[in-house]
């Protein structure tokens, strides 16, 4: 992909992530799902993901990395996160026993 970058794929790339940053900035919230909608149309999702993977990885890394304390948010968060493990397990269960049933 980077051998043929053109300006209109930067353009594309440039665009999405202002429109997604002004998205995230109002509510919070939505900067992957609009950025993989624009650059999916003008590049597809086999290129969209991987652009988009990048300025997340940085984002994250720089998020958590920050100095402060870290056991008021483990603390803050521990009923939702705690609440994701077990409807992960329970489904990886069910998922798992009905594909067993399915190839008896």
């Amino acid at each position: 992909m980077l051998e043929t970058l053109e300006g209109d794929t930067v353009a594309t790339v440039v665009i999405a992530f202002l429109v997604a940053g002004i998205f995230k900035g109002a509510l919070g919230m939505g900067l992957p799902k609009i950025s993989v909608a624009i650059m999916g149309v003008a590049l597809g999702l086999c290129e969209a993901i991987p652009v988009l993977m990048i300025p997340l990885f940085l984002a994250n890394l720089w998020q958590g990395t920050r100095p402060g304390p870290v056991m008021p948010l483990f603390k803050r968060f521990r009923h939702d996160e705690s609440g994701c493990l077990y409807r992960h397990l329970v489904g990886d269960d069910l998922f798992a026993s009905h594909r067993h049933r399915d190839h008896q």
